[in-house]
C-alpha cells in the first residue's frame, strides 16, 4: 500500500538530512529539502512523476556552482539508459533517451514557443572550446554491424496531413544557423556552417555528399526547390573550390540553363584564375553557359591553362553551333584593328615550330559530302535596304595585316599560304558569275610594264603582268 506523507499546518519545511531512498510509491505534498543524496526507484519500470516545474537552486531557477575540488562529476544533469530488451515485455520500434514536448493549446500572435533552450555560456571568461549543444549518433564497438541510417542531429519541420492551409507570414525552415556577432579580432574565422570529416582508423576515405538536397521519396508528392542554393548575402567570393576535385562543378541533371548570370551586374561573370587542364568543359545541354546581364567580362580565364574553354560534343542539330554570338553595337568604331571576336597570341622565348593565332578545320571522317560546298570558314557582310552605305568600302573576305618594326629582318611575307597536299587546285577563286563576283571589264588593256608577285612555290616566285584600261 502506498505511503502518503502530508505536511501539517505549520509553515516549516520538511528537512530530510542524509541520503533518502524511495523504493515504493510515495506522494509528498508541500515543500521539502533533501540535504543528502536521493534515490528514486530501484527498477527501470519505476516512474517518477513531476507535476510542476523542475528547477535548480530556487523556484525561479539559479546557478548551482560545480567546484572541481569538491564536485565528483562535471555534469549538471546526467541521464544514461540502455535498451537491454526490445521485445520481451512490449514491442518497441523506437526508443528515446529523453522525450521533451512543449506545446500550446492557445493561439498567440506575438509569442514564441520553443521545445527546448540550451545555452553553453562563457560568462565573461575565455574557454578553449564552447558549444551550445553536442549531439552524437555513435556507432560503437568493433564487431561488424548493419545500420540503415544514422544522423548526428535530425531537425524536421512537419504538418498534419489533410490540414487547412497555414498562413506563413515570414519564413519556415527545419534548421536555421544564425550568427549574432560581436567584437572579434578576425571575423573571417566566423563561419556559417562547417562540415569537417575524419576517420577513426586514420585511413583515406571517399565519402558521399558534403551537402545533399533531395526529394523525400518515402513521402508522396514531388518537391521542387525554387533555388537549390541561394547566396543572398554580399560575398567576397560566392563559391570557392580550393580542394582537389575531379569536377569543380558537375551538372548531370536536365537543365534548361546550366549557369545563368542574368539579372545582376558583374565585373566578371566567370573567372578561372588557377592552373587548369580544362577551364570550362560543356557536355550536352540546351544552354551550356548563358550570360544575359550586363557584364564587363562574361568569361575570363587569366591563369595558366592547357585549354581555356573547351566544347566537345555531338550536335543534335544539322546546323549545330559550338559558339554562337549575336551582338548589337551602337556607333561602332573598331579602329584599333581588332574586331567583335578578338584573338590575340603573345609569343615569348624562342618559337620552336609553325604557330597560328587561330585555326579553323572541317574534319570529314565518315559520311558522304553529296557534292555540297564545304567551307573551312565563311565571312560575309549583310545589309538591310534601309541602311546607308554611300562611300563605304566593304571588305567581305578578310583584311590581312602584317605590322612589324622596320628594323626587324623578316625573311618572307605572304598574305595567304596554300598547302593542298597532292590534290590539284581547280582555281584560286570560285564564284557564281565572274562579271559581278570578280568585276570583269571588257577592255584590251594597256601593258603597264609592271609585275606583281602572285605566288611562290618550291621553284621560286611567279608573277602576273598588270594592265591598265585603254
Amino acid at each position: 500500500m502506498a505511503n502518503t506523507y502530508t505536511k501539517g499546518g505549520s509553515t516549516d519545511t520538511w528537512v530530510f538530512p542524509g541520503s533518502v531512498e524511495v523504493e515504493g510509491d510515495m506522494t509528498v505534498t508541500g515543500s521539502q529539502v533533501f540535504e543528502g543524496g536521493v534515490t528514486l526507484g530501484d527498477a527501470s519500470s519505476d516512474v517518477t512523476l513531476i507535476k510542476g516545474r523542475l528547477a535548480t537552486g530556487t523556484a525561479a531557477g539559479s546557478n548551482v556552482n560545480i567546484d572541481a575540488t569538491t564536485s565528483t562529476y562535471p555534469e549538471g544533469l546526467e541521464l544514461r539508459y540502455n535498451m537491454a530488451d526490445w521485445v520481451d515485455v512490449a514491442t518497441f520500434t523506437e526508443a528515446n533517451g529523453m522525450y521533451l514536448r512543449m506545446e500550446t493549446s492557445e493561439a498567440n500572435a506575438t509569442g514564441t514557443l520553443q521545445g527546448a533552450t540550451v545555452y553553453g555560456v562563457a560568462n565573461n571568461v575565455g574557454v578553449q572550446n564552447l558549444k551550445g549543444l553536442l549531439s552524437y549518433a555513435y556507432i560503437k564497438g568493433a564487431t561488424a554491424k548493419t545500420v540503415a541510417t544514422a544522423y548526428g542531429a535530425h531537425a524536421e519541420l512537419t504538418w498534419d496531413a489533410g490540414a487547412a492551409a497555414t498562413t506563413i507570414t515570414t519564413e519556415m525552415a527545419p534548421l536555421i544557423a544564425k550568427i549574432t556577432g560581436g567584437a572579434a579580432d578576425d571575423y573571417t574565422k566566423i563561419h556559417g556552417v562547417i562540415v569537417r570529416a575524419g576517420d577513426m582508423d586514420g585511413q583515406n576515405r571517399t565519402y558521399g555528399n558534403a551537402l545533399l538536397i533531395q526529394d523525400d521519396a518515402a513521402i508522396g508528392g514531388a518537391i521542387t526547390w525554387t533555388t537549390g542554393i541561394n547566396l543572398a548575402n554580399a560575398c567576397t567570393t560566392g563559391m570557392l573550390i580550393a580542394g582537389a576535385t575531379s569536377f569543380g562543378v558537375e551538372i548531370t541533371g536536365n537543365s534548361t540553363v546550366a549557369f545563368d548570370c542574368r539579372t545582376g551586374t558583374f565585373g566578371t561573370g566567370i573567372s578561372l584564375a588557377g592552373t587548369l587542364t580544362t577551364g570550362v568543359f560543356v557536355g550536352a545541354c540546351t544552354t551550356g553557359v548563358s550570360i544575359s546581364g550586363a557584364t564587363t567580362t562574361g568569361i575570363s580565364v587569366t591563369g595558366a591553362a592547357t585549354t581555356g574553354v573547351k566544347v566537345n560534343y555531338t550536335s543534335a542539330s544539322a546546323s549545330g553551333r559550338a559558339f554562337s554570338g549575336t551582338v548589337t553595337v551602337n556607333n561602332s568604331n573598331y579602329g584599333d584593328g581588332y574586331g567583335l571576336v578578338e584573338s590575340e597570341l603573345t609569343l615569348t622565348g624562342k618559337v620552336a615550330g609553325e604557330t597560328s593565332a587561330m585555326s579553323s578545320w572541317v574534319n570529314i571522317i565518315t559520311g558522304d559530302s553529296d557534292g555540297q560546298t564545304i567551307n573551312a570558314q565563311t565571312n560575309g557582310i549583310y545589309s538591310e535596304s534601309g541602311a546607308t552605305l554611300t562611300g563605304s568600302k566593304l571588305v567581305f573576305g578578310m583584311r590581312a595585316q602584317c605590322l612589324v618594326q622596320s628594323e626587324n629582318d623578316v625573311g618572307e611575307m605572304f598574305p595567304f599560304s596554300i598547302i593542298n597536299n597532292t590534290n590539284i587546285t581547280t582555281a584560286i577563286i570560285q564564284c557564281n558569275a565572274a562579271s559581278s563576283d570578280l568585276g570583269l571589264v571588257s577592255n584590251a588593256g594597256t601593258d603597264s610594264s609592271t609585275l606583281v608577285p602572285l605566288y611562290k612555290d618550291n621553284t621560286g616566285i611567279k608573277y602576273v603582268k598588270i594592265y591598265t584600261l585603254q
